[in-house]
């Protein structure tokens, strides 16, 4: 057993395989026009139904149905913002369409988080193998275009700063699973990713910021120690150290919460500041 806890007898597989089919959906519906039209949307929906049933233990659709439901989720949001007006227009969004925005917004990173983990999970890609996945779909010229084209070219850091987070987590908490933090948790609770161990004894909240070029590498800082706290603040200034604070504070709060329970479970929260 490998340290993402799968059996190499049953793993022996062509990584090459992973990126081949990823490299082939991006070529299929992502092309020069800007988003897509509803002809590839049908298409993705296709590949995404062929993961019902039995179709997920298929290496092959597993691939396909995660990437489908990512991109899916993406072009929902890039459609969201044009109906916004983005980008003449988008400063005068109002309140109940800028919450569809972020919703929209989250789910795009949840589904995107849950493709690499789950990729990675499921066939224990090496870290260079990851980043070879993400350069693959990030950078690919036709979807970027279609990014910045309503003020997402922010996008793919998040996702980025997601991936490298569970690729550095991984290699310490053996044994245990990863998750993408549902809608909820993510938006009232300030939490992008969660870790359970195999016992489901400890479980273990993360908020990640990407840190720019302001950190160096990754850090991660338990949020219930007022002097890691400090260290965060020492490194933002501004709005952005206020939005970091105000997340933070969200999850401090959820754990507050979640401690209340009394439920035998460790339960613990961490920020992470990640290069991007």
């Amino acid at each position: 057993m490998n340290k993402n806890g799968i059996l190499e007898s049953e793993r022996k597989i062509d990584h090459g395989f992973v990126l081949g089919e990823v490299a082939g959906i991006m070529k299929e519906v992502v092309d020069e026009k800007f988003g897509i039209t509803e002809e590839q949307r049908w298409e993705l929906l296709a590949i995404k139904k062929e993961g019902n049933g039995g179709g997920m233990k298929d290496d092959r659709i597993f691939v396909r149905n995660k990437l489908a439901r990512a991109l899916l989720a993406t072009y929902d949001l890039v459609d969201c913002q044009i109906e916004a007006g983005c980008p003449k227009n988008f400063e005068d969004t109002s309140k109940s369409e800028g919450l569809i925005i972020a919703e929209r917004g989250v789910k795009a990173n949840i589904e995107f988080g849950n493709f690499f983990l789950s990729i990675n999970q499921r066939f224990g890609l090496s870290d260079e193998e990851t980043c070879k996945l993400f350069d693959e779909i990030f950078g690919n010229r036709n979807f970027f275009k279609d990014l910045t084209g309503v003020r997402l070219e922010g996008f793919p850091r998040g996702v980025l700063a997601v991936a490298k987070t569970f690729l550095h987590l991984k290699n310490s908490l053996v044994g245990g699973s990863f998750r993408m933090a549902n809608i909820e948790e993510d938006l009232h609770c300030g939490t992008d990713l969660v870790y359970e161990s195999a016992d489901k004894s400890e479980i273990f909240f993360y908020d990640i910021k990407s840190g720019g070029r302001k950190v160096e590498k990754i850090e991660v800082y338990n949020v219930l120690d007022d002097e890691e706290l400090k260290m965060i603040d020492s490194k933002f200034h501004g709005k952005v150290a206020d939005s970091h604070l105000l997340g933070l504070k969200k999850i401090i709060d959820f754990l507050v919460i979640k401690r209340k329970l009394n439920d035998g479970v460790k339960y613990n929260a961490y920020a992470v500041m990640v290069p991007t």
